[in-house]
This record gives structure tokens, sequence and C-alpha cells, in this order.
């Protein structure tokens, strides 16, 4: 019987956006510091995993990462017991370079004036620069607000893909429903 062991992980695909995930990675619990510092209001350790220059995308619309900590920190003024349960969280070494957490969550909160109880299930992806998080994304696709699924308030909902999307495409595009 032969045993054998390598320290480097066997490359399935060597295409450029395939390569190699990890469940384990530093970048994963650092990334995990921020849903953390949310919960806690602190906006100074929330901003530390971001780049001074880090994009957020948020559908069509590009903002800093000041702006997005800022826009987090408000919901505490409507919420109350704000958590981010059910985390997933890991991180996509690609044959390009490229690496990518992946979190997936459920966010939780009890709203001040009603008492009631919100859950929406999300996702964002974070693209890294070293240490440092340069760029993200989030998708609505799946969560919920007030029980009714996103895309269903109006008379239509959108929803955009892409090969890093949550919702894949050959690149980009769009769903109306």
């Amino acid at each position: 019987i032969l045993f054998c062991a390598c320290d480097e992980p066997v490359k399935i695909d060597s295409a450029d956006w395939s390569g190699i995930i990890s469940a384990s990675d530093e970048r994963n619990a650092i990334m995990n510091t921020f849903p953390d510092a949310y919960e806690s209001n602190d906006k100074e350790a929330a901003l530390s995993i971001f780049a001074e220059d880090a994009v957020f995308h948020v559908n069509d619309t590009q903002l800093t990462a000041v702006e997005v900590v800022d826009a987090f920190m408000l919901g505490h003024e409507y919420f109350d017991d704000v958590k981010n349960i059910d985390r997933t969280t890991t991180t996509m070494f690609y044959n390009n370079g490229e690496i990518y957490t992946n979190y997936w969550y459920t966010w939780n909160g009890t709203n001040k004036k009603t008492g009631k109880l919100l859950s929406i299930r999300g996702h964002a992806w974070f693209k890294w620069d070293g240490l440092k998080v340069v760029e993200d994304a989030a998708q609505a696709i799946g969560s919920k607000l007030n029980y009714k699924h996103a895309g269903t308030y109006g008379d239509f909902g959108c929803f955009s893909a892409h090969p890093l999307k949550n919702l894949n495409a050959l690149g980009d595009s769009g769903y109306l429903i």
C-alpha cells in the first residue's frame, strides 16, 4: 500500500475563473469582523477591513466604504437586536490571481416601532488586495422583507446576473420577473 500526500491542492481546472475554495483562510475571519462590528454598532471596527479606496457596488450605484458603513449603522436607529446569523464564509482563490470572499447570512432585527422581527437572507462578495477588501457587492435574490421575497413588491421584479454573482450568467445580464 502506498500513501501519498502533498501540500499543494490539485488543480482540477486551469481556467482563469476556476480555483480553490477555502473555509479556513484568514480572510474569512477578517470578513467576519465586519458583521461583528456592525452588530455592536462599532463604525471604526467595521471600516478597518476595507482599503481607503474600496468600492461598494449596490445595484448600479458605487459607494465608498464610509458611505456604506454609515448606512449600515443607521439601521440601529430603527432596529434592536441586529444580528447576522447562519453565516457561511468562504474565500475563493482563482487561477488568475483574484481573491474573493463570499459571505452568506441571515440578517435579523426587531423593529423598534412594531416589535416585529425582520429576517432577511443575504449574500455579499468581497474582493481582496492582500488583507484589505477593495471591492464589495451584495445581491438580494432569495431575501425577504416582511415575509415577501425581493422582486415581488411591484408589478415586476428585476435582478442582475454576472459570472461572479449568486445569479450566474456567461456575462453581464439580467432577469425580469
